[in-house]
């Protein structure tokens, strides 16, 4: 125990003395999503097994991913490693879509304790700012090897926000006027994220929107999407350039969030073929 403390104390001070002598530490770090796909409730005409393993391998399809994360000691850039898509089969009258992932181009200052994003909806697209979350990190003992590096366990508990309530309410109200339509949808729930972190690399950055713990994050696991880093490329010889996007309209949270509720509410009135279903993805 006490080394432990002693180490997780050393990464501490490691890490605000760097903050305060300037920028020393940087990388970039490598890691792989495999997200276990939502539940699906099936409204109106009856599906085949068949065709339900189709769609359950397009989504899986959409949602393991590639990401690279470009950090020093105070900023990151979290962005999808572009790639082409897998033929897909042919499942005439149904349409496969992943609505707002949240995985657009994303630009983190610890200093500033804020992040912003490219977004895009239907073809548009959008610079969206905001503050970072708060995480209470609860850091234990248990630790495990990720590569080369010793990590340590640390867990919080994410809370459903209003807004993600108040979406769901309405999505399960569109969901009850439309029996044609296959719906994929997620209650949200309180839930525990698992984070693994490195004293090793004493900076405080982490996967998608997680920071805040004395070590790189090198592993998060929600229990339905786990990512874990495949690579890590330290004080390459041609310092990484950190970048904040810019191209697209800008808006807050808050306002990105009452447009794509609206956009989303008109693509779901789109007048639909005879028998046609369409599978659509609540969330990210």
């Amino acid at each position: 125990m006490k080394t432990f403390v002693i180490k997780l104390a050393q990464a501490a001070l490691l890490l605000c003395a760097q903050t305060i002598l300037g920028q020393q530490f940087y990388g970039k770090a490598v890691y792989e999503t495999k997200m276990r796909p939502p539940s699906m409730e099936v409204k109106g005409n009856t599906m085949s097994p068949e065709m339900q393993k189709m769609i359950e391998a397009q989504l899986k399809s959409q949602l393991d991913k590639t990401f690279l994360l470009t950090f020093n000691q105070t900023e990151s850039n979290w962005e999808e490693e572009q790639k082409l898509d897998a033929p897909q089969p042919n499942m005439p009258g149904v349409n496969v879509k992943i609505v707002n992932s949240g995985d657009g181009r994303r630009y983190t200052s610890l200093k500033d304790k804020s992040s912003v994003s490219e977004q895009e909806i239907m073809g548009k697209e959008f610079v969206v700012s905001e503050k970072l979350p708060v995480w209470e990190w609860k850091i234990t003992e248990e630790s495990k090897k990720i590569g080369n590096y010793t990590c340590y366990k640390a867990t919080a508990i994410v809370k459903v926000t209003p807004e993600e309530r108040a979406a769901y309410e309405r999505n399960k109200a569109e969901m009850a006027q439309n029996p044609k339509r296959v719906i994929i949808i997620d209650e949200p729930q309180d839930y525990e994220i698992t984070a693994w972190f490195t004293p090793d690399i004493p900076v405080g950055h982490g996967p998608e929107n997680f920071w805040g713990l004395p070590g790189l994050i090198l592993e998060t696991n929600d229990g339905q999407r786990v990512t874990l880093c495949s690579k890590i490329i330290l004080n390459p010889a041609e310092k990484p350039k950190i970048f904040v996007p810019k191209d697209g309209e800008k808006v807050t949270l808050e306002e990105f969030e009452q447009i794509r509720e609206k956009k989303m509410k008109e693509m779901q009135d789109m007048p639909q073929g005879r028998g046609e279903r369409q599978v659509i993805r609540i969330g990210g």
